[in-house]
């Protein structure tokens, strides 16, 4: 159950990498294509999620232990075109989500939107959210379809993954615009270092696309998840995520579930929750090799 990892970072394993540490199923009928998963900053077992492209504009609130939903939030001035991730992040002293609508399955898209929200403390309380700004991107080689979205916290940046590059295009756009309603064109940061499935040609291409990505809270730990894998890089003090990206990552198997869209670290990076396309959803726990710090 355990895979060796493809590189030889300094690392200390934690008892179970790459097995459950429980398993929950997500009951609420509505999330049925969870395509980001985020963890709070709030609650060690609150999640947030949502739905894949052209559904409804809304968050949910779900519990890691039970899979109940918690609450659901309506988002305003949002459409859901294609939502693709969200992540968990520390803006100023309050934890706030970057929900990531940056989908783009055809390359069609001129730019796309990254909505800033301050993460409700109280789930019985309003049922609509207002995002605090959105940041507008363009990528500068074209467009790309992106399903893995991360925030850097301490130096105020989003990066971006694409997906269906044989190696994932890393890029870079900041938190804090010079003018909030200004675009953005995305700095490219080139390819990442990242094993690639063996096979036939079109099963290794699906097996390969990157579909999930975050950071642990301190902003150490990387996950790149892909239908059948984590990815784990972790970074030294003071080093940039674009070079940490350019070692071999240490890479570990995921359950066998059809559609892994959705991931987030613990804020320790020691465990990944998992969530697929399907309904009912499962929701699963993966222990991580812990790294020296």
């Amino acid at each position: 159950m355990i895979a060796t990892g493809c590189a030889t970072a300094n690392v200390d394993n934690a008892p179970s990498p790459g097995q459950s540490l429980g398993v929950v199923t997500l009951l609420d009928k509505r999330i049925d294509e969870s395509s980001g998963l985020a963890r709070s900053g709030f609650d060690a077992d609150r999640l947030w999620t949502h739905n894949d492209a052209f559904n409804s504009a809304q968050l949910f609130a779900v519990s890691r232990k039970s899979g109940e939903t918690l609450g659901a939030f309506g988002l305003r001035n949002t459409f859901n075109i294609d939502w693709e991730d969200i992540a968990a992040f520390d803006n100023h002293g309050d934890p706030a989500l970057l929900l990531a609508d940056v989908g783009d399955n055809f390359a069609i898209r001129g730019t796309v939107s990254l909505y800033v929200i301050p993460e409700p403390r109280r789930l019985d309380v309003a049922t609509v959210l207002v995002p605090q700004r959105t940041l507008t991107l363009r990528y500068p080689d074209g467009p790309r379809d992106v399903e893995a979205v991360a925030v850097d916290t301490a130096n105020r940046q989003v990066y971006l993954l694409s997906k269906r590059d044989p190696v994932p295009r890393l890029y870079r756009v900041s938190l804090d615009p010079p003018a909030p309603l200004s675009l953005q064109v995305a700095e490219a940061l080139g390819s990442i270092n990242i094993p690639r499935q063996p096979g036939p040609a079109r099963q290794a291409r699906r097996l390969n696309w990157v579909t999930a990505m975050d950071f642990d809270a301190a902003g150490r730990r990387a996950a790149v998840v892909t239908l059948a894998q984590v990815h784990l890089y972790d970074r030294e003090p003071g080093e940039s995520w674009a070079k940490a990206f350019q070692r071999p990552p240490i890479s570990l198997p995921l359950p066998r579930y059809p559609q892994i869209e959705s991931a987030a670290l613990t804020a320790d990076g020691a465990a990944l929750d998992v969530s697929s396309e399907r309904l009912p959803a499962p929701l699963v726990r993966v222990g991580l090799p812990r790294a020296h710090r």
